[in-house]
């Protein structure tokens, strides 16, 4: 399994060097969400959180709060998995704040739920 991520971290770091030579900010924000998302699940968290935030701020640039939202989920992802639970917290508490007067897809929708269910998850009963 842990093969098949570093396989993907090669494919989509290509991709992401080639797109550097490009600067198409749309195929950056999702090849480093994606990266971000590989570094992750290789334990590589520093790696991992310096490509989701250049992805956040892709996203943020281009107006696209859905993909910015999916990105902040993975964010969290990475929180959790290192123990920080109150960064976790506050980043699917930020991206569901954002996300829920634009939640007008079914993506988007979902998107929410997933979040809102993580979060209620994350509290103290």
């Amino acid at each position: 399994m842990l093969g098949e991520y570093v396989l993907a971290e090669q494919h989509w770091q290509e991709a992401y060097n080639q797109n550097m030579l490009i600067g198409a900010p749309d195929m950056a924000a999702s090849l480093g969400n994606n990266l971000g998302k590989v570094y992750t699940k290789l334990k590589e968290y520093e790696v991992a959180e310096q490509m989701l935030l250049d992805a956040l701020t892709n996203f943020d640039q281009l107006g696209d709060v859905t993909r910015w939202a999916n990105c902040m989920d993975n964010l969290a992802d990475l929180y959790e998995e290192i123990g920080d639970l109150q960064a976790c917290k506050r980043t699917l508490e930020q991206a569901i704040t954002r996300l829920e007067p634009d939640a007008t897809l079914e993506h988007s929708q979902k998107l929410l739920k997933t979040m809102q269910h993580r979060l209620e998850c994350l509290e103290p009963n």
